[in-house]
């Protein structure tokens, strides 16, 4: 049941299920897959299965970043998706300091796979991911006086956020403005937001700030981060199957060879038209020729 102490990812869930029920029953059939990772100290680990360890991040040009034997749960209803937030959110590393009695020490990533069928008995044509992240806070460790391991955690939440605000800021300025090259192997973060970030997704944040005096630099400085993220230009694209990309292709081939016939049918058509008008005046001027010419005694 909703609750007000719900966060995003709790209310998204529910969301995203209410709105896959409304197209189940027009005939559509979905398949839900989710997985939860932290990147703490600048390495990834699965919150599902935190026994696993550090995982690694590889990349490659047909899939971009992705993450070494992270586990993919099977959702096969909102309860399924609500364990994997339960356990997540229960695994993650936190840590209290003098600011905060509970301090998320890591950044946190949701991502819920979705295949569309548009029946029960087609093969899915469409696929599509929600990414739901939620930052650590940057942290003035003066305020904070974090000190061991709080120290060490605080020096790479804060380099990792440095290093997405050089990315969001390359990305902002638009093509030809900006740096030719947008800096996504600088952490472990960005590398995993490139997709989300400067891919084909729409993307969207929600800045925490506060209304009180002494945190008027962090609120400042917030508040610039989240408008450079929203000067981003993305255009997002429906992701296809391949054979629906062949499909879709030779669809969109086959209506411009459509209208090229019509266009030269009509141009044609056009050009006969002319021409039997023509034949037609010199005809009736051959005529009235005959008409009026002398004739012989």
């Amino acid at each position: 049941e909703a609750s007000r102490q719900d966060g995003l990812m709790q209310r998204a869930a529910r969301r995203l299920y209410a709105q896959i029920g409304e197209r189940e029953a027009q005939g559509k059939r979905f398949t839900v897959r989710a997985t939860f990772l932290e990147i703490y100290n600048e390495q990834v680990h699965d919150l599902v299965e935190p026994a696993s360890g550090a995982l690694g991040v590889r990349g490659s040009t047909s899939q971009g970043f992705y993450v070494e034997d992270l586990s993919v749960v099977q959702c096969r209803g909102l309860h399924d998706l609500e364990y994997v937030i339960s356990q997540g959110l229960a695994h993650r590393h936190s840590r209290h300091h003098l600011l905060n009695q509970h301090s998320s020490r890591s950044h946190a990533v949701l991502s819920v796979y979705l295949d569309v069928a548009d029946s029960a008995e087609a093969p899915p044509g469409r696929y599509g991911r929600l990414s739901l992240l939620d930052l650590a806070g940057s942290e003035n460790v003066r305020a904070s006086q974090s000190s061991g391991g709080g120290l060490k955690e605080a020096g790479a939440i804060n380099r990792s956020l440095f290093a997405l605000a050089q990315v969001i800021k390359s990305l902002s300025l638009g093509p030809g403005r900006g740096p030719p090259h947008v800096p996504y192997r600088d952490s472990v973060l960005t590398k995993l937001l490139a997709d989300s970030l400067g891919g084909s997704a729409h993307t969207l944040m929600i800045a925490t700030v506060s209304p009180l005096a002494a945190y008027l630099d962090e609120t400042v400085r917030t508040l610039h981060y989240a408008c450079s993220a929203g000067a981003i230009r993305n255009r997002p694209v429906v992701k296809l199957d391949p054979q629906q990309q062949l499909i879709a292709k030779l669809k969109a081939e086959v209506l411009e060879l459509k209208q090229q016939v019509e266009f030269l049918t009509h141009k044609l058509t056009h050009a006969n038209t002319r021409l039997a008008s023509r034949a037609t005046d010199g005809d009736e001027q051959h005529a009235s020729s005959l008409q009026h010419a002398p004739r012989l005694a």
